[in-house]
């Protein structure tokens, strides 16, 4: 346990469940970084697999460890901004691990950037050479953050303690996406900071909570209730900041409810959800990632997100706006790699520019089959 007495300006939030092996890796790189002073505040989400006793081992007075029964990873997180008095908090998932310099950077960006209310050292999954923190840019993040989580996991983002609880932290009914709903609500209370580098290194097996959501309708379920609560926080606004935002807000309700139609492949309602949304928020109409990375989880297989996104292509109002072409670049990628020919032709036949891509596919694979005869 740590020695009482003032905490440090920041503290790393670890929620942990059943992960004790990681755990223990993603504990060792928070007490490996280059800035030292530093509370460290694992959060074991009801693990019975004997965690505490290995964190009891770690001789570190930077280390607190609290247990709870299992809450979910939102519950969690809370737990852990509780527990501290500290200005910032950085969060890390107990199957990453950071790079030695990553709090280092989080922190010159905050001392940078002081109206930042939340900086990411690793936004859109950069890789390569990482850049200086000079390069990171500040920008108002709303309202794209109602539509796609531009920002990354938790394990990328540090945040000013102050406005996560202005913002009404995790929601622990979500137990899935809780991060991007909570991102889409802060966005509301000051700008992100955000730094294209490669800082943290993610468990090849971390995606199986998000998995086990995807398949059981929990997420879609979860970006429901998400969109709903953020409309909700737009509308108690003041003007004209409400006035400006709430088609944005309203549309992105609309557009999760167009999503769970085209996975329930009511076309009806899907067409009704899609064009109400576009009609209030245009940019939905021009701008694919307001659009695209919502549609991708009409399916949980490929085949089931093949029949949900040509459905999402001939209920798409203007079928030559730009998010329509991508959308159509997207089926035609997807029947190409499940096999799907004929949907692929029906595309294709429809825009001269699938066409061309569906004849190089053809020609590609009549080629290697030539070769494998030969």
């Amino acid at each position: 346990m740590k020695a009482p007495g003032p905490a440090p300006a920041v503290a790393v939030v670890v929620p942990t469940f059943e992960r004790r092996a990681l755990v223990l890796e993603a504990v060792g790189s928070v007490l490996a970084q280059s800035v030292s002073a530093l509370e460290l505040v694992v959060v074991d989400d009801g693990s019975r697999d004997g965690t505490g006793e290995a964190l009891a081992a770690v001789a570190d007075e930077r280390l607190s460890y609290l247990w709870q029964e299992n809450r979910g990873p939102a519950a969690a997180r809370n737990a852990g901004l509780r527990a501290t008095s500290a200005p910032v908090v950085a969060f890390l998932d107990s199957d990453d691990r950071w790079l030695p310099d990553h709090l280092e950077v989080l922190l010159e960006l905050l001392e940078r950037h002081p109206r930042a209310v939340l900086v990411s050292a690793c936004a859109l999954f950069a890789h390569g050479k990482a850049p200086s923190a000079e390069a990171a840019s500040l920008v108002d993040a709303k309202p794209l953050c109602f539509f796609h989580d531009r920002v990354g996991t938790p394990s990328c983002v540090a945040v000013r303690r102050e406005a996560v609880l202005a913002a009404g932290a995790f929601d622990e009914r979500l137990w899935a996406a809780e991060d991007s709903d909570l991102w889409a609500r802060l966005s509301l209370q000051g700008p992100f900071c955000l730094l294209r580098r490669r800082s943290v290194v993610r468990s090849a097996g971390g995606e199986g909570l998000a998995l086990r959501a995807a398949a059981s309708g929990a997420y879609l379920e979860a970006l429901a209730c998400s969109a709903r609560r953020t409309a909700e926080e737009v509308r108690g606004l003041a003007e004209p900041e409400r006035e400006r935002l709430r088609p944005a807000a309203d549309a992105a309700v609309l557009l999760v409810d167009g999503v769970v139609a085209l996975a329930a492949r009511d076309a009806e309602r899907a067409r009704t959800a899609l064009r109400e949304a576009c009609r209030l928020f245009p940019p939905l109409e021009r701008e694919p990632v307001y659009v695209i990375p919502r549609l991708r989880h009409a399916g949980t297989t490929a085949a089931a997100r093949l029949d949900a996104l040509l459905l999402a292509l001939r209920s798409w109002p203007s079928h030559d706006s730009p998010t329509a072409r991508v959308l159509a670049r997207d089926c035609l990628g997807l029947a190409l790699r499940t096999g799907r020919l004929g949907a692929a032709a029906a595309i294709a036949l429809r825009r001269p520019l699938a066409l061309a891509a569906l004849a190089r596919f053809l020609l590609v694979r009549t080629a290697r089959r030539a070769r494998g005869r030969g």
